[in-house]
């Protein structure tokens, strides 16, 4: 059995760089929005992928809406 210790170090060194990195890569510019919006948009890549191609779904329609979501969101941020 793997302790709690090590199981919350594992998320917090291995796990959420990961996919800190990978929601980077999916939204570009997403580290400019505020921490508990960059959260909610790893969450969003955590749990439903990084695919937008076609195969994905309904999560292409899902992840299109929170791209457009966070560009209005640098946008209100930047004053412009």
């Amino acid at each position: 059995m793997v302790s709690c210790e090590l199981a919350w170090a594992v998320l917090n060194v291995v796990t959420v760089p990961k996919f800190y990195n990978l929601t980077k890569k999916v939204f570009p510019g997403c580290e400019e929005l505020p921490a508990g919006v960059q959260g909610g948009v790893v969450s969003l890549v955590f749990n439903r992928g990084t695919s937008r191609g076609e195969t994905a779904g309904k999560c292409v329609q899902f992840g299109i809406y929170y791209r457009k979501k966070m560009y209005v969101e640098l946008l209100n941020k930047s004053g412009k």
